[in-house]
This record gives C-alpha cells, sequence and structure tokens, in this order.
C-alpha cells in the first residue's frame, strides 16, 4: 500500500522512500499491531480506529 501512495501526488514529488516496513525498527518490534484495515472510498481510503480514554 505505500508503494501505491507514494506513487500520487503530493507524496511523488518527495522521491522513492528510503525506508520499507521490513527493515522499520519500530515495525518490527509489534509495530504492525498499528497497522488499519483499509477500505477504499472513492479516489482515496477510509480507516477507523478505537481510542479508549480514563477521565479521573
Amino acid at each position: 500500500m505505500s508503494d501505491r501512495i507514494y506513487s500520487q501526488a503530493p507524496y511523488n514529488s518527495k522521491g522513492q522512500r528510503t525506508l520499507k516496513n521490513a527493515d522499520d525498527g519500530i515495525f518490527q518490534d509489534g509495530g504492525e499491531q498499528m497497522l488499519l484495515k483499509l477500505t477504499q472510498n472513492g479516489q482515496g481510503y477510509t480507516a477507523t480506529f478505537d481510542v479508549g480514554l480514563q477521565i479521573a
């Protein structure tokens, strides 16, 4: 998915990305748990996630 995003404006003006998930230390240390399931929405994508708050 990242390769597709980097091929679109405005990201394509920044050149190719220099780090892929397989080489990223944060991703290798459980970061894949932070990935969102994307749903195509028109010309883009959407994703949602829940946030828990503890109100003191």
